[in-house]
């Protein structure tokens, strides 16, 4: 997850549903993603009307690319919470992913140097915006023009704070 919170991805969808209340549901947008126990998360909905999407475990996304070495995942680490990176790194060893398929990042060089500690021999990389043109290469030509268009519309906003929308 990328927010702290699911206020701004997420709507209830009468699919996943299976005893939470509208009323539970408004309460649950504000608590802390971390704080929320799965059974919960799994019911609440974070796609579109159109393509709806419930939020995966990140044992399935080791799932789906165990054995596909040219799938990757990025990781972006926020909680300082050395058991959330032993976790990680258990969870990588159990469902032995290839280093190279793994990338982490984050915001926070503590947290990413105590990541690199536990977790030696998968790339870490802490985020900028000329860090993210780093990680470019990795991305298939579709994913690239989405970036290019983050990109271009990062700069404007280093040159224009009044540009930033979010």
């Amino acid at each position: 997850m990328h927010d702290d919170t699911l206020r701004r991805t997420a709507r209830l969808n009468p699919e996943f549903v299976t005893d939470l209340s509208y009323e539970k549901f408004q309460q649950v947008l504000d608590e802390k993603v971390y704080e929320l126990d799965y059974q919960l998360i799994s019911q609440i909905d974070v796609g579109t009307f159109s393509y709806p999407i419930r939020i995966p475990l990140l044992e399935e996304f080791f799932q789906v690319i165990k054995g596909y070495p040219e799938r990757k995942l990025i990781i972006d680490i926020k909680a300082e919470n050395d058991s959330i990176i032993a976790s990680l790194s258990k969870l990588i060893h159990e469902y032995g992913i290839d280093n190279n398929q793994l990338i982490i990042i984050g915001v926070d060089l503590a947290l990413l140097l105590k990541s690199k500690k536990i977790i030696p021999n998968v790339k870490h990389f802490l985020v900028t915006i000329s860090s993210l043109r780093s990680l470019y290469d990795i991305f298939s030509e579709e994913e690239r023009i989405v970036y290019k268009k983050l990109f271009s519309y990062l700069d404007k906003c280093a040159y224009d704070p009044s540009a930033l929308k979010w």
